[in-house]
């Protein structure tokens, strides 16, 4: 309840798709908002005991679903966290951070 009512940002999952790195991840609505689950990652139930293994093993057994993944994230990255996206939002902040303080 506390990450519903203060917010969260999973950084770690950025970090990753950030480089490239297919995400295996819970099932949250803040990780599925970065993660698509068999597009640049898979989401598993934390609910469901045994989810998270079976979906490990299917990776481990399923080595073209892992190429796959990390293809998608690639371009992903490639589209998304480059560095003038980064340069470009920065610049959005900085120029509202100088509209208040002026």
């Amino acid at each position: 309840k506390r990450n519903a009512l203060q917010g969260c940002c999973p950084v770690k999952v950025k970090d990753y798709l950030s480089v490239g790195l297919p995400v295996l991840g819970s099932d949250l609505s803040v990780v599925r908002s970065l993660v698509k689950h068999e597009s640049n990652g898979m989401l598993f139930n934390v609910g469901k005991v045994g989810h998270g293994v079976e979906t490990i093993l299917s990776l481990l057994n399923n080595p073209a679903i892992h190429s796959q993944l990390k293809k998608k994230t690639e371009q992903q990255k490639e589209k998304i966290y480059s560095w003038e996206n980064y340069t470009e939002d920065l610049g959005v902040i900085y120029d509202k951070l100088l509209m208040t303080t002026s």
